[in-house]
């Protein structure tokens, strides 16, 4: 189940980078951010154990969720820069 969520992820992101321009690249990474920084914030959580085995969460890949999530989210709210493909060969 864990690992669907990766290749969900890949998929979109391939997805938008083949088919589209950079505006919909930046909303895959605004959700994927957001999708991975709910992941480690419940992986901080430990409210449900049962559910934690399920998603196989340890503290390595909570840390790993929650600075994926936030690079993954700053890419995509960070500074637009589709502007500069028109001077770029």
């Amino acid at each position: 189940m864990y690992s669907s969520l990766h290749i969900l992820a890949g998929v979109l992101w391939i997805g938008a980078v083949m088919t589209f321009d950079g505006t919909y690249a930046r909303m895959i990474n605004q959700v994927v951010g957001v999708m991975f920084i709910a992941l480690g914030a419940f992986g901080l959580s430990e409210s449900v154990p049962q559910i934690h085995a399920l998603f196989n969460l340890n503290s390595m890949s909570t840390i790993f969720n929650l600075i994926f999530g936030f690079v993954t989210a700053g890419i995509g709210w960070g500074v637009n820069t589709s502007h500069l493909k028109h001077w770029w060969p």
